[in-house]
């Protein structure tokens, strides 16, 4: 296989000498070196070759997705300065992709976006401890999992948009087959997923031309109805998406029943339109019906009722209803606890959302203790991510309520290391923890925090003290 590929770029540039690692490096010694010398040496020569072949032999099955070194490597030619990375199947794998992309394409698609360079794997036990600390220290596991997956997304998406083209001039009668009209939903999706949503669309038509030609109310319509609602949604046009996902919703009663699943993720949907368009009765209303299904047909504790359950709890929080909010965050973490266990992300936010509410409610004692159980999932589970730095700044927030100033620094701090790694310095969460950082230094350097306000007056006021008046009158109003 990686023959074959060097023969297609030797092809394609005459005269290329290649440099395959595997023969290289004495594959009996690599344990001679330490692994300081491999993280110099890799991008030096890198940066020096100029170019990155990574060989998918199996797209539907990518190991080296699952091998550190190989995520490691990635990483040193994505962040590499004049590198060009190729991403290449072999010759026969490449007709397979084509002949088998109608009723493939979608596992494969959700097998080469299932990076985790968390569990990835090393031969040598003390070469993935290492890799892992360099990662770390570099752009951090969370960002590594969207690199590789961005590209895993962008190249699966263009072979199969040649690949369709191939089938399109060969095979016709294919355009009439449902298969074919599930690849062009499909390929619309992941269009919306990388911000291209005019193209989106014409790819969601092309499914609806086939789909309405089956007699009758079909499943698979009312997910391309779905889709292009999403799609509108991307492009802020939420009348359109909710007139798709009234559709799609209709179809679904008629096909699958009004107490089906699928009818119940419509009304999701329109719920959390509605949310965006700020028409909160209506959004509740919506995801009280998906409740009423989801608990018939699924059962009370179920992780897809916990979820509604958690969007109506933030339609109450929308609406200044803390009680109610709390109310039924609580019910989702019970459900989470008894369906995935402690130890999941999702039995993780709920925590973090019961202790949000705690907060808003002038409870920040307990608040910070349903926050330190949320933190302590979330740093052992998911490490540097961003839901990890939220909690961090929830808890900043908590500790500067109860005028714990100095603890308030230390976890706002920790959020903006995280959120400045994971984000980047310009997302709006970062600059709203690095101007709550700067607030309570600005309020340290001050002699006295109230003699500040008190020679303040209402024209100038700086913004830390006004950040500061703001909390003690929220502390006030609990």
């Amino acid at each position: 296989d990686s023959v074959d590929v060097m023969r297609q770029v030797e092809a394609e540039n005459p005269g290329t000498m290649f440099c395959f690692d595997l023969i290289i490096n004495n594959q009996h010694d690599v344990g001679v070196q330490p692994f300081e010398w491999w993280h110099k040496t890799f991008p030096h020569s890198i940066e020096r070759t100029g170019k990155v072949v990574l060989v998918l032999a199996q797209w539907g099955e990518p190991i080296p997705l699952s091998r550190s070194w190989c995520l490691f490597e990635i990483m040193l030619s994505l962040n590499a300065k004049n590198v060009d990375f190729q991403i290449r199947m072999p010759t026969h794998p490449q007709e397979l992709f084509v002949s088998g992309l109608t009723q493939h394409f979608e596992k494969g698609l959700a097998a080469l976006l299932d990076v985790k360079a968390e569990a990835s794997q090393t031969s040598l036990k003390d070469d993935r401890s290492s890799i892992f600390c360099a990662v770390k220290a570099s752009i951090g596991l969370y960002k590594l999992n969207l690199l590789v997956r961005g590209q895993m997304r962008a190249w699966c998406l263009e072979q199969a948009l040649k690949a369709v083209a191939v089938l399109e001039t060969r095979r016709k009668d294919l355009e009439e087959g449902a298969d074919f009209a599930k690849l062009y939903s499909t390929l619309g999706a992941v269009l919306n997923d990388c911000g291209r949503c005019e193209e989106a669309l014409k790819f969601h038509a092309k499914a609806l031309a086939i789909q309405r030609k089956v007699p009758g109310e079909n499943p698979d319509r009312a997910v391309t109805y779905s889709n292009m609602a999403h799609v509108y949604e991307s492009q802020s046009e939420y009348n359109d998406a909710l007139k798709y996902h009234e559709k799609a919703k209709d179809i679904r009663i008629k096909a699958l029943g009004a107490d089906h699943p699928d009818t119940a993720s419509s009304y999701n949907s329109m719920g959390f339109v509605f949310i965006k368009v700020g028409n909160m009765e209506k959004a509740l209303e919506c995801h009280q019906k998906a409740l009423a299904i989801q608990i018939k047909a699924l059962g009370e504790e179920h992780p897809d009722t916990a979820t509604t359950l958690s969007h109506m709890a933030t339609v109450f929080h929308k609406k200044w209803d803390r009680d109610q909010a709390l109310a039924y965050f609580e019910k989702v973490l019970y459900i989470r606890k008894r369906t995935l266990g402690h130890d999941h992300p999702d039995t993780a936010a709920a925590y973090s959302q019961v202790g949000l509410m705690l907060d808003f409610t002038g409870k920040s004692g307990e608040a910070l203790d349903l926050y330190k159980e949320a933190l302590s999932i979330q740093t052992e589970v998911l490490g540097d991510h961003p839901d990890t730095a939220t909690t961090h700044h929830n808890m900043g927030m908590a500790f500067q309520s109860i005028q714990d100033r100095e603890s308030a620094i230390q976890h706002f701090e920790k959020a903006l290391v995280i959120r400045n790694m994971t984000l980047g310095e310009g997302h709006p969460d970062t600059r709203e923890t690095l101007q709550s950082v700067q607030s309570l230094r600005h309020r340290a350097s001050c002699m006295s925090c109230s003699e500040c306000i008190t020679s303040c007056t209402l024209l100038t006021f700086c913004l830390p003290c006004l950040c500061w008046a703001w909390c003690m009158m929220r502390n006030d109003d609990s």
